[in-house]
C-alpha cells in the first residue's frame, strides 16, 4: 500500500531546522526574494513583494516556487523535511515536474546525514 502524501500549505506546514529552530514555507519564499534560482540562476522574485506593476511585467516563470527536491508523490515521508526542501523560479520547477534532478547516492547520502544531524540536536533536548 503506498504512503499519501500530507497536504501542502504554505501557511501552515512548520519545518525543521537542522539547528532544531523552525520555519515555514512562507519564510523560505521570504528568503529566496531576489536570490538567485540554484538551478538556472535567473533572479527569483517573492509575489508579495511585487507592486502591482512588477506582478503585470515579471514572468511568472521568474517567481519564487518551493521544489521537492525528492518529489513529494514519490517520497511522502520527506515533504515536510528541510533538507528536501528549496526555493527555485517557478521555470524549472514546471519542467522539472515530477522528476528528480539529483535522484542518485550521493543526494540520499547527503540527506540521511543531516536528518541525522537533526535526529542528534532532539537527542540533547
Amino acid at each position: 500500500m503506498s504512503q499519501r502524501c500530507p497536504k501542502w500549505d504554505l501557511n501552515s506546514v512548520t519545518i525543521l531546522k537542522p539547528d532544531g529552530s523552525y520555519t515555514s514555507g512562507c519564510q523560505l519564499l521570504n528568503d529566496a526574494h531576489l536570490a538567485p534560482c540554484p538551478c538556472c540562476g535567473k533572479t527569483m522574485h517573492r509575489t508579495k513583494y511585487l507592486t502591482k506593476r512588477e506582478r503585470l511585467t515579471i514572468p511568472r516563470a521568474d517567481r519564487a516556487t518551493i521544489d521537492h527536491v525528492l518529489p513529494k508523490s514519490k517520497y511522502p515521508h520527506l515533504a515536510f523535511t528541510y533538507s528536501n526542501l528549496r526555493a527555485i523560479c517557478q521555470g524549472c520547477n514546471s519542467k522539472r515536474g515530477n522528476n528528480t534532478f539529483h535522484e542518485s547516492e550521493q543526494l540520499l547520502t547527503q540527506m540521511k546525514k543531516r536528518l541525522a544531524a537533526a535526529r542528534a540536536i532532539f537527542s540533547q533536548t
